[in-house]
């Protein structure tokens, strides 16, 4: 059943039952449904859609049809509000058009859910903080970080799991999604592989990750093995995790790591993330759930 998936779906998974989960966790999270007593440390990946993304999805109307049949509790209004949120006109390429349809599936998947998390438990909780990353070594796609999270320099990086997955993410990359989205630099499976992973030049970037998130993990504060530039618990703001290209492209990128105070993806994000926040396909069954956010 999961291998007869629709592209980028996997038929199981976490859902809403009206008991355990009883409505989507914006709402929940809006409402203050959670423990508050907790150190919170929250992160995406810059282009967590891709990899969901079915590369024949071009027009308004593959896009409309694509977003009902994984939403059908959106109305026909809300269903054009969304493609006005994430819109395309004459001049998009393929690439750009597939691009387009990411981002939706991005932030309504990852990126507006660490939204909900910091607006939740962000501001003065009585000494505890919030700690934010995005992860943007190029490509950004899901699951990338982890490869900075727990590895070690590429080769040597293994795993069983890690190995499958990038294999798995590699041939469907080659097979189909490169068919509309132009590779980076190659199109062969390794070359578009070895991009993601550790490499000489953000290996330095992987060794600092891991120093936040074991100091955190230890300590609360992720800042107390030194590895990096100062990580600031501040609401709003993101430690940035980026790379640049090296003397060979993007193939020998370099990676960086900076606190930027106030980030946002882009100037909508906010408010395509609020919208998302009401739940506009969702059945409010729960009398409690009805109140305006």
């Amino acid at each position: 059943m999961v291998q007869t998936s629709d592209y980028g779906q996997f038929t199981f998974g976490p859902a809403v039952d009206d008991l355990l989960v009883p409505a989507p966790l914006s709402l929940l999270l809006a409402r203050g449904f959670y423990w508050p007593e907790f150190q919170i440390m929250v992160a995406d990946n810059t282009n967590e859609g891709l990899l969901f993304t079915p590369p024949t999805v071009q027009s308004d109307s593959d896009f409309k049809a694509l977003i009902f049949k994984r939403l059908p509790g959106l109305s026909f209004e809300n269903l054009e509000k969304v493609v006005k949120m994430y819109p395309v006109d004459d001049n998009f390429t393929p690439k750009q058009r597939v691009q387009r349809v990411a981002n939706a599936i991005s932030e309504l998947a990852v990126v507006c859910n660490t939204q909900y998390v910091i607006k939740a438990f962000g501001g003065s909780r009585d000494g505890l903080c919030l700690y934010n990353y995005k992860f943007g070594i190029y490509p950004g796609f899901h699951g990338q970080d982890t490869f900075f999270t727990v590895s070690i320099l590429y080769p040597f990086q293994s795993t069983l799991a890690f190995v499958l997955y990038m294999e798995i993410s590699e041939s469907m990359l080659t097979q189909s999604l490169w068919q509309y989205y132009e590779p980076p630099f190659a199109s062969d499976a390794e070359s578009i592989g070895n991009f993601s992973r550790v490499t000489a030049g953000t290996e330095g970037v992987a060794m600092s990750l891991q120093g936040y998130l074991t100091s955190f993990a230890m300590y609360r504060n992720p800042n107390v093995a030194g590895l990096g530039p100062t990580w600031s618990s501040v609401d709003y703001g993101i430690l940035n995790i980026t790379s640049t290209d090296g003397p060979g492209g993007p193939i020998d990128q370099i990676g960086n790591i900076t606190w930027v105070e106030g980030y946002y993806q882009d100037s909508g994000l906010k408010e395509r993330c609020d919208w998302w926040e009401k739940a506009p396909y969702w059945d409010f069954k729960n009398e409690f759930l009805k109140t305006e956010l």
